[in-house]
Parts: structure tokens; C-alpha cells; sequence
């Protein structure tokens, strides 16, 4: 069994990983009604996109990331929610160094489902 992470240890209930990929990465994360449901890695096994929810419920919510091929650079980030839309979609640019130069969230949450805003 991998070596918990503070994150891990954290979760109420135990927590176990399953389905690791070819690369020896977590796909899941559960406990008592599962945390992280499923995982996708890019090519150079960065994370390309989280599904949070619980096992038994309908809510869930996706974790986005795009990167630059070539680079890896993060381009976007995006956090979407099934209830409420895009929660959060961050875009980043880079100066010729690499550097991070402007981050902008491009979302509009709305009042959604729940009246949520």
C-alpha cells in the first residue's frame, strides 16, 4: 500500500487508493462514499482532470487542467460543478522567460441550481 499523503490522512472513515494507472498513479481515492472517482494524466503524466464527488450521490465536480504541449505549462484551469456550471476558469499566460504573467477567470457563476452564487 502507498505511503499516505497529509491529505489522505485527513479523510474521515480511512481512506484506500484503487485502480492505479500504467504508470503506477492513483485513478481513485475512497473512503466511506469515495472522494476522488476517477483521474486522467496528460502524455507526461500530469493531471489533466479530477472527478470529485461521493459513490452514492449525483453531485459532481470536475477539475480541468490544460497544458501546453511541448512545455507542460498550465494554459487552464477549470473547475466545473453539475449544478452550478464553471465554478472557476482560469486562463495563464507567460512572459518569454516562463514566468507567469496574467492569470484571468473567465467564469460567471450565476445563481445555479441550489441559489447558490
Amino acid at each position: 500500500m502507498p505511503r499516505p499523503s497529509p491529505i489522505k490522512q485527513g479523510v474521515s472513515g480511512g481512506w484506500r487508493t484503487d485502480a492505479p494507472c500504467c504508470f503506477g498513479l492513483n485513478n481513485e481515492l475512497s473512503g466511506k462514499t469515495g472522494y476522488l472517482l476517477a483521474t486522467d494524466y496528460t502524455a507526461l503524466s500530469q493531471v489533466g482532470q479530477l472527478q470529485l464527488g461521493t459513490a452514492t450521490g449525483t453531485e459532481r465536480v470536475f477539475v480541468t487542467d490544460t497544458h501546453e504541449k511541448g512545455t507542460g505549462r498550465l494554459l487552464n484551469g477549470a473547475v466545473d460543478d453539475l449544478t452550478r456550471g464553471a465554478v472557476q476558469n482560469l486562463n495563464y499566460g507567460y512572459d518569454r522567460g516562463g514566468n507567469v504573467t496574467p492569470i484571468s477567470d473567465a467564469s460567471n457563476i450565476g445563481a445555479g441550481v441550489h441559489g447558490a452564487a
